[in-house]
């Protein structure tokens, strides 16, 4: 499982706009059904809803549902024979 770990720095801001804004590979839409499933942490609490907002010096973890797929979709295909 790939888990990816962010301090912020900005005064307010909501957390799928944050992680969108450090993720620019991952669309906000997916980051929002990501976090509405339960990735996302803020000071190792989980948070569900995107529209919860981080502070300066939060630490939020994120581990992309979304990314999940896409690398096992990848693999996939790389090892199924035509």
């Amino acid at each position: 499982m790939v888990s990816m770990q962010y301090t912020v720095t900005q005064p307010k801001v909501r957390l799928d706009a944050f992680l969108a804004g450090q993720l620019s590979e991952i669309s906000r839409t997916r980051i929002q059904k990501d976090i509405a499933k339960g990735c996302a942490q803020v000071n190792g609490a989980v948070v569900i809803e995107g529209k919860y907002s981080v502070r300066a010096g939060d630490v939020v973890e994120y581990e992309p549902e979304t990314l999940k797929e896409d690398v096992f979709d990848s693999v996939r295909m790389l090892t199924v024979p035509r």
